[in-house]
């Protein structure tokens, strides 16, 4: 019996020594190839990206190329929706399921994305050595 319990301790240890020496202190590794805000800002080209990169979040799915015109147009009086996704007849009625945000969600996520966007140009091209005509554009 004891000769049992001391396998099954030794088992134990052994197991234990295992899954835990090898483990990292820091598991989280980052990317040296993913570009962030601060390595992204260095010039002219990247001003230019970064205007476009702002303005192109308006056709994004749930920006101005398809929610916004059902959000907005289906609530005027001479419009309704007889499509049958709920979200888009009810988007009419002023009757928005909170449990489901297909459409709504998806503008203020677009939205949301579209300022983020715009707030880096803000934050960022004034301190880049640029054309001034470029950079009033911007």
């Amino acid at each position: 019996m004891m000769k049992t319990l001391h396998k099954k301790y030794t088992i134990a240890l052994l197991a234990t020594a295992l899954l835990t020496g090898a483990c990292e202190k820091d598991l989280q590794q980052l990317n040296p190839n993913q570009q962030t805000s601060a390595t992204f800002w260095q010039n002219q080209e990247d001003a230019i990206k970064g205007i476009n990169a702002t303005y192109q979040t308006l056709t994004i799915d749930g920006g101005y190329m398809r929610s916004t015109p059902l959000l907005l147009d289906t609530r005027g009086d001479d419009v309704r929706s007889n499509s049958p996704w709920d979200q888009m007849y009810n988007s009419g009625k002023f009757a928005l399921n909170a449990g489901n945000s297909d459409i709504y969600g998806w503008a203020f996520g677009a939205y949301y994305e579209g300022v983020s966007k715009a707030n880096q140009v803000l934050d960022f091209v004034p301190g880049i050595k640029m054309d001034e005509e470029v950079k009033r554009g911007c």
